[in-house]
């Protein structure tokens, strides 16, 4: 079996933001899947369980992905104004996922690293030397979240204060899970100096 099918739910959750960050019009997300190849990711995902057809009546499906698009690009859109009014120079993503953040570091002179399971990291960081983002640092570094030593390995190819981002993640991980994670962001903060941000809601720990 492709080892791909065997990753947790994230993976494919991750691939599905960034069609519908696309679909609400963003170029960059639009670009990174044809780079990927993988427009018909999306519909290929909704109908595989369900013997090839779609698994509710289209205008609901429709609906649910409107939302969902709306969501997904408001907290996109909402970490960019933040780096811009924090005049933040590093980004530390993590479960940074298939997001076109990297994309738009390269292009606002911001030094991004991203990390995510390395199924993950292992092919967006073949996307970023396609495409030319990998020329400063490894964009992308397979690290685990609840992994101190893991998440700090991968943020000291940041120099100076970090911006850290967590978009997706939280309401994955167990109470203790949360608690290793929390550990991890205090340790790279208090080494590097900086300001974690996350638009995690529902979370309750």
């Amino acid at each position: 079996m492709d080892y791909r099918a065997m990753v947790n739910p994230t993976y494919i959750t991750a691939k599905t933001s960034l069609f519908l960050l696309a679909g609400a019009g963003n170029e960059d997300a639009r670009g990174m899947i044809e780079a990927l190849g993988t427009q018909d990711d999306l519909s290929r995902n909704m109908s595989k369980d369900n013997g090839g057809k779609p698994s509710m009546p289209e205008a609901e499906l429709k609906a649910i992905l409107t939302g969902n698009a709306a969501a997904i690009e408001a907290r996109y859109e909402a970490l960019s104004r933040y780096l811009h009014k924090g005049g933040y120079t590093n980004l530390f993503d993590i479960a940074c996922g298939y997001t076109p953040r990297s994309i738009y570091c390269a292009k606002s002179d911001i030094d991004y690293v991203g990390v995510d399971v390395p199924v993950v990291a292992e092919e967006l960081e073949q996307l970023a030397v396609k495409i030319g983002l990998s020329q400063k640092h490894p964009t992308y570094i397979g690290a685990d979240a609840t992994n101190a030593a893991s998440l700090s390995a991968a943020a000291n190819l940041l120099h100076g204060p970090v911006l850290i981002s967590c978009e997706g993640l939280t309401q994955y991980l167990s109470a203790d899970e949360f608690e290793q994670f929390l550990g991890g962001v205090r340790e790279i903060l208090v080494q590097h100096g900086g300001t974690w941000v996350t638009s995690d809601m529902g979370v309750n720990y």
